[in-house]
């Protein structure tokens, strides 16, 4: 009876949501979650039409011993299930002594989204429940949350992440697993309360649950209606940022001051901005933006690296808050591993992918660049811009000042004192981080080896 239950609420969300043939990267954690739905997908994978089937697993290292034992295990789980599986191995002196939390999911998301864009699946699976979808709306509302944070977690992103289990409690699904006497490993971290997902998981929940015990489906369908409104008001605040957005880029975005007078409105609007380019904010932030938007000049940060400056007429968004204001930065790019630039709060990577004849490598990431490993050269260093420094911007007819790119792309006097470049060793630049890559090391159908470069600030 419960095998069917799930099997139907697996089956109704590829119905709603998947195309009809699809191939999935199932996210492995090795938990409960992610191990049954490995396995619900791997049983139904004929009658949902998924054509391939893999695993992705990230190895944060942050347990030691334990960590390795996990990806291990899930390593032989994808061989049980034949299915492809994609490691990435996280050298432990990169990970934070805070924000840990959110720094290991961003490294992961980013990890997932090359393993899809790499391998050409259509979607990569990730186990969140309705436990989990309580969590998230309760969570929010502690710390203060609008329309957009009451949506909680979404059943599809733009970036082809899929939710199948968001219907499925984590009670139905460890029974599951017990029945088919399937094991999975036991996170100690989700033991500590002084994390507080697991805080509300294990204290508040329970303590609300001794009055009502559908306490987590209530919560879960807040954020179902929450998302019901969020498509009524979209057409809104659409044309809201039409109007009141300069340039809306991956990297820099200045709204008018005149537009933040629309109130609610406008701060769904700047909340979905900051979110799509994946800065997480809270009531707070909201607020102190429009407070401060009343100044004609200041610079406030934003979680994730983020930051605001103040101007006459608009409030101008842009990665990088954390760069110190005018000072110089170097750190040569090691290929097959990351380093870490401290004066400019940047971790660097590059590595060599392959391409077939006329293959394209997707620029959707603003912290990713590719170009041609042959034409750039061996040598390169990330450095803030300099006096003097040319560039020939990718379809562009020819070289310019760099500043003067900058500037043209909405960069302020500040931000283009900071901002980052990647140069070769004959001093050319090949990438304006975030901007534009340069047309002599351009990608073209030719190119057999590419270098993928990434330069993401660090949480």
């Amino acid at each position: 009876m419960l095998q069917q239950q799930l099997y139907e609420t697996v089956r109704k969300f590829f119905r709603a949501h998947c195309a009809s043939s699809c191939s999935v990267c199932v996210a492995v954690s090795g938990g409960g979650d992610s191990v049954a739905l490995l396995r619900l997908l791997h049983d139904l994978r004929e009658n949902l039409g998924i054509t391939k089937l893999a695993v992705a697993h990230v190895n944060h290292r942050i347990r030691g011993a334990a960590s390795d034992k996990d990806a291990e295990f899930v390593r032989r789980l994808a061989k049980e299930t034949a299915s492809p599986f994609h490691l990435l191995d996280i050298d432990g002196k990169h990970v934070p002594k805070a924000g840990v939390e959110e720094w290991a999911r961003n490294r992961r998301y980013a990890f997932f989204a090359e393993v899809r864009r790499t391998y050409k699946y259509t979607y990569v699976a990730t186990a969140h429940t309705q436990n989990d979808q309580a969590e998230t709306v309760l969570l929010r509302i502690l710390r203060g949350t609008g329309m957009r944070g009451l949506c909680g977690i979404a059943p599809v992103r733009n970036d082809g992440v899929i939710r199948p289990l968001l219907d499925a409690g984590r009670d139905a699904l460890h029974g599951w697993l017990s029945e088919r006497n399937q094991g999975f490993c036991e996170d100690s971290t989700n033991d500590d309360t002084s994390y507080a997902r697991n805080w509300v998981r294990h204290r508040v929940i329970p303590l609300l649950a001794r009055r009502d015990m559908a306490v987590v489906r209530h919560l879960a369908e807040v954020a179902t209606s929450a998302q019901n409104a969020a498509e009524i008001l979209a057409p809104i605040i659409n044309k809201w940022i039409d109007d009141n957005v300069v340039i809306s880029g991956p990297c820099l975005f200045p709204i008018k001051k005149a537009g933040l007078e629309d109130g609610p409105v406008a701060a769904e609007a700047v909340v979905r901005l900051l979110a799509e380019r994946g800065v997480g904010v809270d009531r707070k932030h909201v607020e102190e933006i429009f407070e401060n938007a009343e100044r004609t000049s200041g610079v406030f940060l934003l979680p994730g690296g983020w930051k605001y400056e103040c101007a006459r007429n608009s409030v101008e968004f842009s990665p990088g808050g954390r760069v110190r204001a005018a000072g110089n930065f170097r750190c040569t790019i090691a290929r097959g591993k990351e380093v870490f630039c401290a004066s400019a709060n940047r971790v660097l990577g590059a590595r060599i992918v392959a391409l077939k004849r006329g293959e394209k490598p997707s620029f959707d990431d603003p912290f990713t660049a590719y170009v041609d490993a042959a034409r750039c050269g061996g040598r390169l260093v990330f450095r803030n811009v300099r006096k003097g420094d040319r560039f020939w911007p990718f379809g562009g007819k020819g070289y310019t000042d760099c500043v003067d790119f900058l500037a043209k792309q909405g960069r302020i006097a500040s931000e283009r004192k900071n901002s980052g470049v990647v140069v070769n060793g004959r001093g050319d630049v090949v990438w304006v981080v975030g901007l534009r890559t340069g047309h002599p090391f351009r990608v073209t159908p030719e190119t057999r080896r590419a270098l993928q470069i990434s330069c993401r600030p660090r949480a």
